[in-house]
């Protein structure tokens, strides 16, 4: 991407289905230096939820299978 971060913003939460203090899901947002914007959300606890991850870009997209 030949770019670095500028900027970066992230929440966590804890939705109660874990001990008291342990983070289940993350939104961040990452700005780099040449305007690209990424974004990411994680969740490892999210019930009836597949796993998988997928890349979007300008030329297209990557998405792995989900895993059950």
């Amino acid at each position: 991407m030949d770019a670095e971060p500028r900027h970066g913003s992230a929440c966590a939460t804890s939705g109660g289905m874990t001990v008291d203090g342990v983070e289940e899901g993350l939104m961040a947002v990452v700005e780099f230096d040449n305007g690209t914007l990424v974004q990411v959300r994680d969740t490892y606890n999210a019930p009836h939820s597949l796993s998988g991850i997928e890349i979007i870009g300008s030329k297209g997209s990557i998405s792995s299978p989900a895993a059950c």
